[in-house]
């Protein structure tokens, strides 16, 4: 599959909860953002979203201010004076954080995302992490993206089941095949469940599989800061570069032969 170019929109999206997705999202941003990118997150899971919680910041302004400002004051509408920045060193790429209160949440429009997004259409790239179901914010995300992550985690047959029917529902619902990229979190952890036999009942191999590495993404959050932009050697942010790397149209096979792994990196310290 070919990758993308500047100007995308990438969605992360699942129908099983606990896969990773904000992980992944924050992740992704980060990792863009260090190459280069100009990044804007928008953060959709407006009832429960953590972006903020995983990045330790306080915004000022959320989703629900933006879309009120708009609806009073449309002439003197700016939808940049919305987000939020997080910088870590050089690093740094925008957030639009979902609503403070729960009321909120049921008077964000659909129309609005679109509208956001026209009006942020000059950042390279738009990350949407998006809630577990399907809703008609959702699918206005669905449609908008160059590329949907559908993110997957193989360890129970109930989870299976809920990607079968998640992704038998995009492609009912006539989204290219090619635009749905099906990614594996935690593709390494012990279960009882082999990865052929999950890409057996989806019909289709994984894109891309990603390790568990459940302690560097707990220190991650609680330092608020992406494992992409450590300083700690861990597999996870080792393989999410190659993913990104796929997405953006690098090489991303010699970045695998240059970044994969930690003997890799022990190499490029001591060598």
């Amino acid at each position: 599959m070919a990758g993308i170019e500047n100007n995308a929109v990438i969605t992360i999206f699942s129908t099983v909860s606990g896969v990773g997705k904000t992980l992944i999202a924050v992740n992704m941003a980060a990792e863009l953002a260090k190459l280069g990118h100009s990044v804007c997150l928008f953060d959709l899971d407006l009832q429960f979203g953590d972006v903020c919680n995983y990045l330790k910041i306080s915004p000022q302004f959320t989703i629900s201010d933006a879309q009120f400002s708009l609806k009073n004051s449309p002439k003197d509408f700016q939808a940049e004076t919305f987000l939020t920045t997080y910088k870590r060193g050089n690093v740094s790429f925008s957030i639009l954080a979902p609503p403070k209160t729960f009321t909120e949440t049921y008077k964000i429009q659909a129309s609005f995302i679109e509208y956001m997004t026209s009006k942020l259409n000059y950042f390279d790239f738009i990350i949407f992490d998006t809630a577990k179901k399907f809703s008609e914010i959702n699918f206005t995300a669905l449609n908008l993206s160059t590329i949907i992550t559908f993110l997957c985690v193989g360890d129970f047959v109930p989870a299976i089941k809920n990607l079968k029917i998640g992704y038998d529902t995009l492609v009912k619902f006539n989204y290219d095949e090619n635009k749905i990229r099906l990614i594996q979190n935690r593709s390494d952890s012990q279960k009882l469940i082999l990865t052929e036999d999950v890409e057996g009942v989806l019909g289709r191999q994984f894109y891309h599989n990603l390790p568990n590495d459940y302690m560097s993404a707990k220190k991650s959050i609680e330092n608020g800061c992406p494992l992409v932009l450590s300083d700690s050697l861990n597999k996870f942010s080792e393989s999410l570069k190659i993913l990104v790397a796929k997405y953006t149209n690098q090489n991303f096979e010699e970045k695998i032969e240059e970044e994969s792994g930690f003997f890799a990196s022990i190499k490029k310290l001591f060598g």
